[in-house]
Parts: C-alpha cells; structure tokens; sequence
C-alpha cells in the first residue's frame, strides 16, 4: 500500500513535469498557426498551469477522500479521530489527579456494628 502511494506521488510529479512541457509546446504551435500572439504565450502558459495545479488540487483531494473511506471501511481510525481519543484521556487523567482519592473500602461484608454492651467496655 505505502509503495502504490510512492508511486503515485512520482507519478504526479513527474506528469506535472511533462505537461508544462506539453503546456509550452501547444503554445508555441498556437503561435505558429496564428492562433495566439507571441506576447500572448507568458499569459497563456500560466493560465494553463493554473488550470493544470486546479485540476491536481481537484485530483488530490479525491485521492484524500477515497483514502479515508477505504480506512474508515477497513475500521482503521483517521488522524483526528486519534488527535481526539488522546484528548479524551488526557482530560481523564488530568481529572483523576485532580480528585482526592477516597480510601478503599475492603469488598466483603460491611464491617460489623458493635453492640451497646461492646461499646460501654
């Protein structure tokens, strides 16, 4: 699993690097068949490499999205659900220090009462 991520990181940056190629090549047969002006190109290849990081952007938070339902339907917890159980314990274990302790009665039978006879000797 941790390999197909590795892989799927090269893989988008390694695109990323040949589409702007690809970018600066379509500009340039834009300007040769007329189509754009040669002062045009600088806009018009950032433009496409916005329209390019968007779409990355778009694609990164699905892979997110898809990440956490294949977790969540495995039953493995997110990182916040995590972040949250530690917070939950922490304010346990600062509230158990925070009580006095209370002496431990011995389970059993309650300790017995002493008769009036008992009590006057």
């Amino acid at each position: 699993m941790k390999d197909f991520f590795r892989k799927t990181f090269l893989f988008s940056v390694g695109a990323a690097t040949v589409t702007k190629e690809k970018i600066e090549e379509f500009v340039e047969d834009l300007i040769q068949k007329g189509q754009a002006s040669e002062k045009d190109r600088t806009r018009l290849v950032e433009e496409y490499l916005q329209k390019l990081k968007d779409q990355e952007k778009e694609f990164t938070q699905r892979m997110k999205n898809l990440i956490i339902k294949t977790l969540a339907e495995m039953g493995i917890p997110t990182r916040e659900e995590l972040n949250a159980l530690e917070a939950r314990i922490a304010a346990l274990e600062a509230k158990l220090q925070e009580s006095p302790t209370k002496p431990k009665r011995k389970r059993g039978r309650p300790p017995k009462k002493k008769s009036a006879e008992e009590t006057n000797n």
